[in-house]
């Protein structure tokens, strides 16, 4: 590997509260908090293992403030981001609705050509909630409509695919995507 390939920056971004802190935590430190304070800007360094070809990578990722009063700070973090994950929560259809608008305008603005992926926060949900969530067939339109890579949805509170999230990530920025038929069923390739 050449100078800086080992390291791998994504950002996480996404309204404040939907999940995003959480799904960092779980795949961080394998533990669910359920009430934290409000992020501004964290950056998490850890370990990934390539199964594929062995090598070890250090993944930087990058916890965003969503909150409108972060927007200045925020858009720093953006700076030679490699892989962006814009987030929303199944539960929250305002938080699905500003992807298309608000987070895609900020991500084009910033990282125009940088590969990105749709991420549904609180799958769990899905098998314990009867309120409307967002179905993944709106889910899939909208990361179309984003240009996202792919659209995985997880839960940080069972640990549902949040590894596959990430592996996905790999997967995308060591440009070894899977072809449509191949994948599994937890990205859906649009």
């Amino acid at each position: 590997m050449g100078e800086g390939e080992a390291s791998k920056k994504i950002i996480v971004v996404g309204d404040g509260g939907c999940g995003k802190t959480c799904l960092l935590i779980k795949y961080t430190e394998n533990r669910f908090e359920k009430e934290h304070n409000i992020t501004v800007f964290e950056n998490k360094e850890v370990p990934y293992l390539d199964r594929v070809t062995g090598n070890t990578y250090t993944l930087n990722l990058w916890d965003t403030a969503g909150q409108d009063d972060f927007d200045r700070i925020r858009k720093l973090c953006y700076i030679d981001t490699q892989l962006v994950l814009i987030c929303f929560a199944l539960n929250r259809p305002e938080s699905f609705k500003n992807i298309e608008g608000r987070w895609k305008e900020e991500v084009d603005h910033f990282c125009k050509d940088t590969p990105r992926m749709l991420v549904g926060l609180k799958a769990d949900l899905r098998k314990t909630e009867s309120e409307d969530l967002i179905s993944e067939s709106m889910a899939k339109k909208l990361a179309n409509s984003v240009s996202a890579k792919c659209y995985i949805e997880c839960s940080a509170a069972t640990g549902e695919n949040v590894d596959t999230v990430f592996d996905e990530a790999m997967n995308i920025l060591l440009n070894r995507s899977k072809k449509k038929k191949d994948r599994g069923p937890a990205c859906k390739t649009l």
